[in-house]
Parts: C-alpha cells; structure tokens; sequence
C-alpha cells in the first residue's frame, strides 16, 4: 500500500476535530486508490482536494508475476 499524504485539512467545530482519523481499507483492491472525496466523517468537511488521492495499492512485481502464472494455467 502506498500512502500518499499524511494530512487532510478539515473545516469543523474545534471539538469535533479528531486527533487521528481511521480509514477502512480491507475492501481496496490492487489498482484502485482512495481519494479525499471518498471519505465522509460525521461533522467534517474536507478542505483538501476531492481528486487528491490519500492512498492506493500497487501490484508488486511478486503478486503481477503470480497473477501471470494463474493465468497461464488456465
């Protein structure tokens, strides 16, 4: 997995900003990314760019060459 950025800015109440935000990734296939405006959190509004990917997983070239062998099998 790759992460992109470390930090989003959000405008919201003091109070309601979070020390961390928890992102659910185990759904995140290989090639598809996760971007800012993918995420919604209750009492939050994105100030960082809805196109700016937060992160994304990569084929490695161990997991590309054994999805090539399955392949070859068949």
């Amino acid at each position: 997995m790759n992460l992109s950025i470390r930090k989003i800015n959000v405008t919201a109440k003091y109070q309601e900003i979070p020390e961390h935000l928890d992102i659910d990734v185990t759904s995140l296939k290989i090639g598809k990314s996760i971007k800012v405006g993918d995420l919604h959190f209750e009492g939050l509004e994105m100030a960082t760019g809805k196109e700016v990917v937060v992160c994304s997983i990569k084929a490695t070239r161990k997991s590309a060459a054994a999805s090539s062998s399955d392949a070859d099998a068949e």
